[in-house]
């Protein structure tokens, strides 16, 4: 789809996002969906993508080397754009609610710009980074274009020049991909060492090391003790200091947050998948996300991810 074509379709893009859109665009790979595809279609992709990146992801577990793979979707976009200051509700998703936090449970604006930079760094440090195509852009959710133009605002050109090659534009719905393509019964995603989620799909119970954390506000119930941030979000890199390591696959679902755990997997030589509500699904959940609604196909294939091969004589 040509970029201009968009462009001129999309509503209340300004003169700046624009040029800052066809130079994303214009930088980034191909998508790896096909065109004409409705923007929540999970038969869009190009299987020979999904292979490659599943290879990439063998490959870093086979030599012990950390790579990390995220996915940015509006909710992410509006992060870095400063106007989610209560990071998607994991500032309130619990019975305690950090007194510290402004009014509604939103961060002071300086912890705002240190988290910011800190979600930053990990996209920037990201083996591969799934974004919202064109075509997603003219269809879906209305901040999708935001995404490539608030990475464009804040990176100065060289930064641009040296995360593009790592972009995947039509890769923000990867999670739900590998699950139509039932990627989650082979492996590398039969190994799994770790999971960061509010939910353990049962095929993993009894088999991985899990750390469960407050579940998205609006969908799951409020934890009993504290929201995700910051008690747990600082647990949670505790237990990332004394779990990841080289050779060791981790599963994350977590919201905004999530991103950095990515990160800090990657750093300790870990790998890290951006999963998201794939672990709502897998675990009986489907109310969380309208692209499960749409795909009603993707249920019964949540019951089977995970689940280990039966033993061979």
């Amino acid at each position: 789809m040509a970029i201009d074509t968009v462009l001129d379709a999309l509503p209340s893009v300004t003169p700046e996002d624009r040029a800052s859109l066809r130079s994303a665009y214009q930088a980034a790979p191909p998508s790896i969906r096909h065109s004409a595809f409705r923007w929540a279609s999970v038969d869009a992709v190009d299987p020979a993508a999904l292979t490659r990146l599943e290879r990439g992801i063998l490959q870093a577990l086979s030599d012990g080397s950390g790579f990390s793979l995220l996915r940015l979707g509006d909710g992410e976009a509006l992060f870095l754009a400063g106007e989610r200051p209560c990071l998607g509700g994991a500032t309130s998703n619990g019975r305690q609610v950090d007194p510290r936090l402004h009014a509604g449970a939103h961060l002071p604006p300086d912890l705002h710009d240190l988290l910011a930079n800190r979600f930053l760094q990990a996209i920037e440090a990201a083996d591969a980074v799934g974004v919202p195509d064109l075509s997603q852009c003219l269809q879906g959710p209305k901040h999708y274009s935001l995404v490539m133009t608030i990475l464009w605002r804040l990176l100065p050109a060289e930064r641009q020049a040296a995360l593009a090659p790592r972009l995947l534009p039509g890769g923000c719905h990867l999670h739900l991909y590998w699950l139509a393509s039932g990627a989650y019964e082979r492996p590398p995603f039969l190994n799994v060492h770790g999971v960061i989620a509010p939910q353990l799909p049962p095929n993993l119970a009894g088999r991985v090391n899990w750390q469960p954390i407050p579940g998205e506000k609006g969908h799951h119930g409020d934890a009993p003790g504290p929201a995700h941030y910051p008690v747990v979000y600082n647990e949670t890199l505790a237990w990332i200091d004394h779990q990841a390591g080289p050779g060791r696959l981790f599963l994350v679902g977590a919201g905004i947050l999530g991103k950095i755990y990515c990160d800090a997997i990657r750093e300790r030589g870990g790998v890290a998948i951006d999963v998201g509500s794939v672990m709502d699904l897998c675990g009986g959940l489907s109310t969380s996300r309208g692209e499960f609604r749409l795909n009603p196909f993707l249920q019964p294939l949540a019951a089977r991810a995970f689940r280990q091969p039966p033993a061979t004589a």
